[in-house]
């Protein structure tokens, strides 16, 4: 029997606190290629003031709405899931989903500048907690929330490039956090394979945060937001390159069974503005 493969278009913005989060979704969406599996579209959430509770802001919103998401999957019963977001809190249903689904027999890959691993008071954006849950850290409705929780031993940061400033945040000492350096994998993809072949698994989950891609040549991402992008260029470390990335994920699907692909934090500044742009515009702005 073919595996089910389910698209998922989930324009969430609440965690990384940025209605362009949504916007990014739907693009990401439609430049990817077409597709012959079901695709399922999750209504966008107004924007709406935020509220802080707990120290993360929309944590009601967020719990209700991967409540929500979490149930879908579970009627749906996909084999694989793809994921067009968003903000990286799109990660948390459809990986919980599939951590249950192939409980002991898969790996979860963090493609990622960040490590995702902050806890309430270090950040109130759980975009940049959503990692920590699945370890069963940080705010309790959330990790509650993970019913098969993560071990390290199944778990491969790849691309964080400040890995002292990531790994060095609040639970950062008490686990053992693989990471593999953007240069590391520039070449070839020998470091990833054997890092993940030394895990004994066949399944991979893969969370795709699009700022892992290096930012002088990716510029729709959280640093490149136009009013601090050329200050970020000169702090922020090398990332990956689209080559790189592409030929790692392909050596990759070659060797292993990919089951999840989540691709977050598509900021498309430049579409956004002119999007604003024309919808002030005389003739576009009346209503015909």
């Amino acid at each position: 029997m073919d595996n089910k493969t389910i698209r998922l278009i989930l324009p969430q913005w609440q965690g990384g606190n940025r209605y362009v989060y949504a916007f990014g979704a739907k693009l990401l969406e439609w430049l990817a290629p077409a597709a012959n599996c079901e695709t399922l579209e999750i209504p966008l959430i107004p924007k709406t003031p935020e509220v802080i509770k707990d120290g993360i802001a929309f944590k009601e919103e967020l719990l209700q709405h991967s409540g929500e998401i979490y149930r879908l999957l579970q009627s749906k019963s996909p084999d694989k899931i793809i994921v067009f977001g968003g903000d990286c809190s799109i990660s948390l249903a459809p990986f919980t989903y599939l951590l249950e689904k192939y409980e002991g027999d898969a790996a979860v890959l963090w493609l990622d500048r960040h490590g995702d691993i902050s806890v309430p008071g270090e950040t109130t954006d759980y975009h940049a907690m959503v990692l920590a849950s699945f370890l069963g850290e940080g705010d309790t409705d959330f990790s509650d929330f993970v019913k098969v929780k993560l071990d390290t031993e199944h778990l491969l940061h790849i691309g964080v490039n400040d890995p002292a400033k990531e790994f060095g945040r609040k639970i950062g000492n008490n686990y053992d956090f693989k990471n593999i350096l953007p240069e590391e994998f520039a070449e070839n993809s020998s470091s990833v394979i054997a890092a993940i072949k030394d895990m004994h698994i066949r399944k991979l989950i893969i969370h795709f945060d699009l700022d892992v891609l290096d930012l002088s040549s990716f510029r729709s991402q959280s640093s490149a937001n136009p009013s601090v992008y050329f200050e970020r260029l000169k702090l922020i470390r090398p990332g990956a390159s689209f080559q790189s990335l592409s030929r790692l994920l392909n050596d990759l699907d070659k060797q292993f069974d990919i089951v999840g692909l989540s691709l977050a934090e598509y900021l498309p500044w430049d579409a956004m503005n002119l999007a604003n742009l024309l919808a002030g515009l005389p003739l576009l702005k009346d209503k015909i």
